[in-house]
């Protein structure tokens, strides 16, 4: 059975009236992988959804980071809370519950977890190109921030039609148990190779080319500058520091793409396996079918650690929140109440008085 998130295998149910077993939980793969799997996605639910907010917070409390190519990092963020808030409790819903929606709802939001991906894709891309045209074609048009948000804008319009769009034909409702279930219901092996072909074009080896090429240009041509301005006077340390900076976001974006790879391929992999019916018949399928769908879900939670390590900006905004939630914490904790002094005829000794003053609030 092909997904593109968690998948969970229908345990045995009891026989009774159809009706009835129409509301009945369907209980989720074995025992043990479904109680990890349950802690996993957890985890990275929390990670990823503090992360990503951390990181659009961050872009918009910064007024030095409302950049284009920031923009393009808060729309990766995006992308990565859709995962979490609308493409796992979709499937998650649809495999371990009865499918209460029709066709068309089940066929249109069965493939948004591809959807979300190819926008991320989509958005790695354009920031690869934004450096490539920054570093080695200085002169040509800069990227406003307004061209930015309309390059999203049609990112966002073009991920359904490429990447969704091939596999809102592979879903259907079909009954298992008595359970109405939304699950793949395309068994033709040419459509089933050949959606997949596609996804692993358009998810690993379009991006991959394009950011490798796009690195190995931008690389390429700040070794020359920096060679250049190593031979001029010391009056040249802003253009230097301008190329160091390029080095470090093209470092940043090899790694992203880097690290999509290496979440995104174990599945691919996998799924290209389903069309052979001794990878059916394999005992161990369902367990390795889900350990890829946990690297590919862990990948949401994954930009906004690599923003922090690799990008001094992102690293400043971490260290200042970090430091307010200390200095919060310690504020709260030095609160004194002092005791009531009860007045008297007689005047306080000068050492009471003394005391009361030196107590820090």
């Amino acid at each position: 059975m092909t997904q593109d998130l968690p998948s969970f295998e229908n345990a045995s149910q009891p026989e009774g009236n159809s009706s009835t077993e129409s509301y009945q939980l369907l209980v989720c793969v074995s025992a043990p992988l479904a109680i990890f799997g349950f802690v996993f996605y957890a985890v990275i639910f929390c990670l990823g959804v503090f992360g990503n907010v951390f990181v659009i917070c961050t872009v918009f409390r910064e007024t030095k980071l409302h950049t284009p190519f920031n923009y393009l990092v808060i729309n990766l963020a995006v992308s990565d809370l859709c995962v979490f808030f609308v493409s796992i409790p979709i499937v998650v819903f649809s495999e371990c519950f009865s499918w209460p929606l029709g066709e068309l709802a089940c066929r249109f939001s069965r493939p948004l977890f591809l959807v979300f991906t190819g926008v991320s894709v989509c958005t790695m891309i354009t920031l690869s190109y934004e450096r490539y045209r920054a570093v080695v074609r200085p002169l040509a048009p800069k990227l406003t921030r307004k061209i930015a948000v309309q390059i999203i804008g049609l990112i966002w319009i073009l991920s359904y039609p490429i990447f969704g769009l091939p596999r809102f034909f592979m879903f259907g409702l079909t009954t298992e148990k008595g359970i109405l279930q939304c699950d793949p219901v395309g068994k033709n092996f040419v459509h089933h190779m050949a959606a997949n072909t596609w996804r692993i074009i358009c998810v690993l080896i379009v991006p991959s080319v394009v950011v490798s090429w796009a690195y190995v240009r931008v690389m390429r041509q700040l070794k020359q500058d920096l060679a250049v301005i190593g031979d001029t006077f010391a009056s040249q340390d802003m253009t230097r520091s301008r190329a160091q900076r390029n080095v470090k976001t093209m470092r940043l974006l090899i790694t992203i793409i880097l690290v999509f790879v290496a979440c995104f391929l174990p599945f691919n992999m996998v799924t290209s396996l389903n069309a052979l019916s001794s990878y059916e018949q394999w005992q161990y399928n369902e367990t390795v079918e889900s350990m890829s769908r946990m690297s590919q879900v862990a990948h949401s939670c994954f930009n906004p650690i690599i923003l922090c390590l690799l990008s001094a900006d992102f690293r400043k905004a971490w260290k200042k929140l970090c430091a307010f939630g200390v200095k919060g914490v310690k504020g709260r904790s030095k609160v004194y109440v002092l005791p009531e002094i009860q007045q008297t005829d007689s005047s306080i000794p000068l050492v009471l008085l003394i005391q009361v003053c030196k107590i820090s609030v």
